[in-house]
């Protein structure tokens, strides 16, 4: 291959980024929340710019809505009341699925009313259901939480939890 015929494609290939960077905003606006090609799901906000949430394979169903984890950490460890936290979907039998969060407290006076509490400003449909107080959770060799991990582990998400 001729290092025209290399450029050529280098850049045949940066026009179809383009073309799928423009569709991808045509879907996003007027729309909550979309999901672009690499399974991200995004949001515009008022003012325009974008948002990653979080993954949508990891995405919760609760009652026909839908509820990011990442979202819902973000505003779990904003109170500073939790050092980690994982949010997963556990099944639920009326709404599909109930959202759980799994938190490492930052102090002993932390409990799920208090973290509950903190919440003002998350909607009311994606509060945490359940409560796992645990000592940690797990994370890969690059520091990544291990999702799977905690929910295939009975220890993390035992019958013990609190629920608010």
């Amino acid at each position: 291959m001729s290092d025209e015929d290399i450029l050529s494609e280098i850049e045949h290939v940066g026009e179809r980024l383009q073309t799928a960077k423009a569709e991808v905003a045509k879907r996003v606006i007027g729309q909550e929340k979309v999901v672009d090609l690499t399974m991200n799901a995004l949001y515009l906000d008022a003012d325009g710019y974008l948002h990653i949430t979080g993954r949508a394979s990891e995405k919760i169903i609760s009652g026909g809505e839908n509820i990011f984890p990442a979202e819902v950490e973000a505003a779990l460890r904003k109170t500073n009341q939790v050092l980690d936290v994982c949010v997963v979907g556990l099944p639920h039998p009326d709404w599909g699925e109930a959202v759980a969060a799994a938190y490492v407290p930052a102090n002993e006076t932390v409990s799920p009313a208090t973290l509950k509490a903190a919440l003002t400003y998350l909607s009311r449909y994606k509060h945490p259901k359940r409560w796992f107080s645990v000592p940690a959770l797990p994370r890969n060799a690059q520091g990544k939480l291990n999702r799977s991990m905690v929910l295939e582990h009975p220890s993390l998400l035992s019958s013990e939890a609190t629920q608010v």
